[in-house]
Parts: C-alpha cells; sequence; structure tokens
C-alpha cells in the first residue's frame, strides 16, 4: 500500500492514519508522519517519544533503505 504522502509502497500494518487539516484521513508512513507532525506543531523532534510509532517510523526506514539497494 502506498503512503498516500510521499507514494513509496509499504504494508499495510505500517502505514497509520493521518487527519489532514480539512478532515481527511490518509495513510502515511512513520516517516511522512513524523515530518507532518513537526510541521504543524512547529517543532524539530528527529523521532517519536511513542513506542509504535517510533517502531513504525523505524520500520518504513528500513523499508526504504532496502528498496534501495
Amino acid at each position: 500500500m502506498k503512503c498516500n504522502e510521499c507514494g513509496f509502497d509499504y504494508p499495510e500494518e505500517i502505514l497509520a492514519p493521518l487527519m489532514t487539516s480539512s478532515g481527511n484521513v490518509a495513510s502515511v508512513c512513520g516517516i511522512c508522519a513524523l515530518e507532518l507532525s513537526n510541521q504543524v506543531l512547529g517543532v524539530e523532534r528527529t523521532e517519536f517519544q511513542g513506542e509504535v510509532a517510533e517502531s513504525f517510523r523505524l520500520e518504513a526506514l528500513r523499508i526504504r533503505k532496502e528498496k534501495k539497494k
């Protein structure tokens, strides 16, 4: 399944719903979720504090790295 933000293909179970400002729910990878939430909150986090969210972000990074090989 593709991330609605970056378009990269991931297993559906690591994508998470993210509510947009227009009220739409999009499935995004952990990488994009962190970037988008940083933009909305006006912060510059490099990782999630929540264990599950961070595990999804790390898995997305691993998948991207593997597919680039």
